[in-house]
């Protein structure tokens, strides 16, 4: 359910992945702290906003092709300056596995930079507009292709930590980063009113931010929803 950890290999041995480096023996599966892979000493994402350069992981600037981005269903309030109060930990907030955060105790420091400071920065005004300026870096923007969000359960307060906390039953599938996010914060805000808890758009403002930034559509007016259900 954790992005962040979703990057070191013992997570996905503990989620239970099988590791495997191998590309001729099936699906290659590993964590950017894989024989200290690490982070791209050349290529880094800008972020305008604090003036930072960061590297990104090698997984996605040398292994990678094309990206199929698989966010969970969860809304983002919790207070922790290690995940912060973007409203929602969608397909734009899952950007955020691709540069250095929580990953210096597992792969070499990068010269020069502050890993506290990158956190605070990173997450502070609820992630606006660093998440958008993030996926605006074209490493990033170009190789993703495709969004899955699983949807079939989901939390909808106190969120991205902890166990779900209502069956949703649903897979939701998008070319289109922003309106996948747009419709999973329309779901997750629907849940919670029903529910009398607190809604998580007033905090989600980089949404908006990134459809400003063209990096995708956010207007539900423009939104299609083709649904198929199953029995």
């Amino acid at each position: 359910n954790n992005r962040m950890r979703d990057k070191l290999t013992a997570s996905l041995k503990k989620s239970g992945y099988k590791i495997n480096e191998d590309r001729n023996k099936g699906i290659r599966c590993f964590g950017h702290d894989h024989k200290q892979l690490g982070f791209d000493k050349d290529i880094k994402a800008k972020i305008p906003s604090f003036g930072f350069e960061l590297n990104l992981s090698r997984i996605l600037t040398e292994i990678c092709d094309h990206i199929i981005n698989v966010p969970v269903l969860k809304n983002a309030t919790n207070k922790s300056p290690s995940s912060g109060k973007a409203g929602v930990t969608l397909s734009l907030k899952n950007a955020y596995g691709y540069i250095p955060l929580a990953d210096f105790p597992y792969v070499p420091e990068i010269e020069g930079l502050d890993a506290i400071n990158v956190i605070e920065k990173m997450h502070s005004n609820n992630g606006n507009p660093q998440i958008a300026e993030l996926n605006s870096c074209s490493e990033i923007r170009d190789k993703t292709k495709f969004v899955i969000l699983d949807a079939l359960l989901g939390i909808y307060e106190g969120g991205p930590f902890g166990p779900p906390q209502w069956i949703n039953n649903q897979i939701m599938a998008s070319t289109d980063l922003v309106a996948i996010d747009s419709v999973g914060l329309q779901t997750i805000d629907a849940k919670a009113k029903k529910a009398g808890k607190s809604l998580s758009s007033p905090f989600a403002k980089h949404i908006q931010t990134a459809a400003k930034a063209r990096l995708g559509n956010s207007n539900p007016e423009k939104i299609k929803i083709k649904e198929y259900k199953f029995s």
